[in-house]
């Protein structure tokens, strides 16, 4: 049908594995990342037609089922539309994920879907190559042991996104030095306390549940190739707008002035021309959000139109995104789904709201 994942990434081979237990055919095992922190509860199983399938709880508390064949094709970075069954019945309809042999299918937090992987006899997933059916025997167990697994290692967790200061300071999107300095305080940090930043791996899992909801193809830039170079998640869409995200943890800051912290900091690699307009402070379900457009002419002379949006996305976290296009391109922008304001104009993407995230 697809193919599909063990649950660590070839590109993280040196990942610790520690083993917490066995349900069944399934395996228990907790993952921590090349670089330390705790990133991943799941349970594997191996069925006769050669398909390995994982589920698995992140530390996000993301839950996600991968699917894994070594005989699959590499198909890249790719989407494809997928329809989960449990016991004949849709769980889920949903944009399902291609990474080189690997595929896979984001539950979320949504306990509904959990307890039917949970409670059901087979399962079976259909996209447009075809159907694939899994006996769900022993994912009761499974299920309930990853979750153990994940409060045992999430509390052991010291240390990375969640527990370590990353010193890097700002910096502009368009390159140069970098030009904030985190020793002498504002919105990211004062004195010796430096603020929290999350590392790339987890913001890449708000990152690809935020580029969900677009309306257009995207692709996910590798690092090496990002040009928003302090944004440690960046994209392309099919229009040619690129963005970046970045999120913090228990900032002091709130999010006007973390905005008011990046259009500055951005300013300075403006060499020509320069403006921007900051929209009202808007409160959704009780958290924060603020946006703002402008233009920027960079050190190379071409001028961009950029767009911001700082929100609190819940869990201590704030999200910052920008996004840059062309000010000479006036392709046809994408519709967009959901609730907005009519005279609101968001460019490539629309953002969700922080509820949504």
């Amino acid at each position: 049908m697809f193919g599909l994942v063990s649950s660590i990434p070839a590109a993280d081979a040196k990942a610790r594995v520690v083993k917490f237990g066995k349900a069944g055919n399934w395996n228990v095992r907790a993952v921590y990342s090349s670089r330390g922190p705790f990133d991943h509860c799941s349970a594997n199983a191996r069925y006769k037609s050669g398909t390995r399938v994982s589920i698995i709880a992140y530390k996000s508390g993301n839950w996600r089922l991968w699917f894994a064949h070594k005989n699959w094709p590499n198909r890249q970075r790719s989407k494809f539309p997928a329809t989960l069954t449990v016991d004949g019945r849709v769980v889920l309809r949903h944009t399902g994920n291609y990474k080189g042999r690997n595929a896979y299918v984001d539950l979320g937090r949504n306990v509904k879907r959990v307890r039917a992987i949970m409670r059901g006899r087979t399962m079976a997933i259909r996209t447009p190559n075809g159907s694939s059916r899994f006996s769900l025997n022993g994912t009761n167990r499974a299920t309930r042991m990853i979750a153990r697994c994940w409060k045992t290692h999430y509390k052991r967790s010291t240390g990375g996104a969640f527990g370590s200061a990353n010193n890097k300071a700002p910096g502009g999107a368009f390159g140069g030095r970098r030009t904030a300095n985190n020793k002498t305080g504002g919105a990211f940090g004062s004195g010796s306390k430096k603020f929290l930043e999350l590392s790339r791996a987890d913001t890449m899992e708000v990152a690809t549940r935020y580029l969900a909801k677009a309306t257009q193809p995207y692709a996910i830039l590798p690092k090496n190739k990002s040009p928003l170079k302090y944004f440690p998640v960046n994209w392309r869409m099919r229009d040619g707008s690129v963005g970046g995200m970045r999120i913090f943890r228990n900032s002091r800051a709130n999010v006007e002035k973390l905005l008011t912290s990046l259009l500055a900091d951005q300013a300075k690699h403006c060499s020509g021309r320069n403006a921007s307009e900051r929209e009202k402070l808007r409160n959704v379900n009780g958290r924060q959000m603020i946006k703002a457009r402008g233009v920027c002419q960079n050190s190379q002379g071409t001028t961009v139109r950029t767009q911001y949006r700082v929100a609190e996305i819940g869990n201590s976290l704030t999200m910052m995104i920008m996004e840059i296009r062309s000010a000479g391109n006036k392709g046809s922008r994408p519709k967009r789904s959901g609730k907005s304001s009519p005279s609101s104009n968001d460019g490539a993407l629309r953002i969700p709201g922080p509820n949504e995230l």
